[in-house]
């Protein structure tokens, strides 16, 4: 059995919903167009362009291994010309031991001890370091931005550097549209944000739900979230920028029950 709950609240003078699951409820799946139409619960996953996924988008399948829900999407995709590493989580599985991890890799393989036996599923975006300390106190946002995006500007192409964890045309300290995926206790939290950059972001996960690993998805019209309210309720959705875009892919949750 496996539950799942929403929470309507605000962060930063924003408002966030986030759905807590078991961690075994969750899965990577593809879509054919919106998480609003998806028939699933759950959230939008990692970049895309096209219908072709940017970065890692993996789950274990029928035979037993771990393989991209789209054919390029296991491996972070090349954009101005240079590939760049992304934050992916795993959810490693072997036999009844399941561990959550967050690396920094091109190919959902990269990560030590990885293996496409072990991996039950893999989402990728930009890591929210939520075991390191910037500055006194954790309070040094702009050292964070130097780690994910380099010294250029992410607005532009020429500011990404090759194999690095290189945050171009994310725009990290704008306010936008979010979507995060943290972990903790073995428990998945899928939080959508109406407008936060991603150091509110971070923090949000770090210090209000005390998650300890972490990553960005993406984010602006690609942030969705459906789920069910409580046991009795209807199904509601969100898509706090109003766009209907279709993202292709999602983070599911397959909960028994809603609380």
């Amino acid at each position: 059995m496996s539950t799942a709950r929403v929470v309507n609240t605000t962060w930063n003078g924003g408002a966030v919903r986030y759905i807590e699951a078991d961690l075994d409820a969750i899965s990577v799946n593809a879509i054919p167009s919106t998480v609003m139409a998806s028939g699933l619960y759950g959230v939008n996953g990692t970049f895309f362009s096209g219908t072709t996924l940017l970065g890692v988008a993996v789950q274990r399948i029928s035979n037993g291994q771990a393989s991209g829900i789209r054919s390029t999407s296991e491996e972070t995709a090349s954009a101005c010309s240079k590939i760049t590493k992304r934050g992916v989580m795993y959810h490693i599985q072997s036999g009844s031991t399941s561990t959550v991890k967050v690396d920094v890799v091109k190919n959902f393989l990269d990560s030590p001890g990885t293996t496409r036996t072990n991996v039950k599923w893999a989402i990728g975006g930009y890591s929210l370091h939520l075991g390191k300390t910037y500055g006194s106190g954790d309070s040094n946002f702009d050292a964070y931005y130097t780690e994910i995006n380099g010294d250029g500007d992410p607005s532009l192409c020429t500011a990404a550097k090759d194999n690095s964890e290189n945050a171009y045309r994310l725009e990290p300290k704008n306010n936008r549209q979010r979507t995060a995926i943290g972990y903790k206790n073995g428990k998945i939290y899928l939080a959508v944000f109406a407008g936060s950059n991603a150091w509110e972001v971070r923090r949000f996960l770090k210090s209000n739900l005390g998650c300890t690993l972490g990553i960005m998805l993406d984010g602006g019209g690609s942030s969705q979230m459906r789920y069910r309210f409580n046991p009795n309720g209807t199904d509601t959705t969100w898509d706090p920028s109003n766009s209907s875009r279709s993202v292709y892919n999602m983070v599911a949750v397959k909960a028994s029950t809603w609380s």
